[in-house]
């Protein structure tokens, strides 16, 4: 009889929590262009900002995770075009004893996935019935960034 492996995983609870979320800007244009074919390749380009918000959430402070999203043509242009911000604000979990600065790397972490799925979602809703179909924006792995 083979012998069991166990290991062990360390879970850590987040110290803080996604409370608002919204898409503070949104330039986006799918319209068709000549030459341009549904196949055409871009990349997106992602960057996530923090800045602590005393007082954002009636009265108690909060960080805020700005995500900002762009199409980025490589060679032929993509044929969506997108500029786009999305914000949230996370608040310390009660009985958290995280540091200030770790409280921010995980808004950083945690608000480039939180943020990135919600505005991925929002992309293909919008694109569902656009000309070129859907815009499928890839996922991405928070961790090897």
């Amino acid at each position: 009889m083979p012998e069991e492996k166990t290991s062990e995983t360390r879970v850590v609870a987040a110290p803080i929590t996604l409370v608002k979320k919204t898409v503070t800007r949104l330039d986006f244009d799918g319209t068709p262009r000549e030459g341009v074919s549904p196949g055409a390749s871009g990349d997106i380009n992602l960057n996530i900002e923090t800045k602590r918000r005393p007082g954002a959430l009636d009265g108690r402070d909060a960080i805020e995770a700005i995500l900002t999203v762009r199409s980025k043509p490589i060679g032929e242009a993509p044929f969506y075009m997108v500029d786009a911000e999305v914000r949230g604000l996370y608040e310390m979990v009660d009985g958290s004893d995280a540091s200030e600065e770790e409280a921010e790397r995980f808004v950083s972490l945690r608000g480039m996935e939180e943020l990135y799925d919600f505005f991925r979602l929002l992309m293909t809703i919008i694109t569902t019935d656009g000309h070129y179909g859907q815009m499928l924006l890839p996922t991405i792995a928070v961790a090897q960034i």
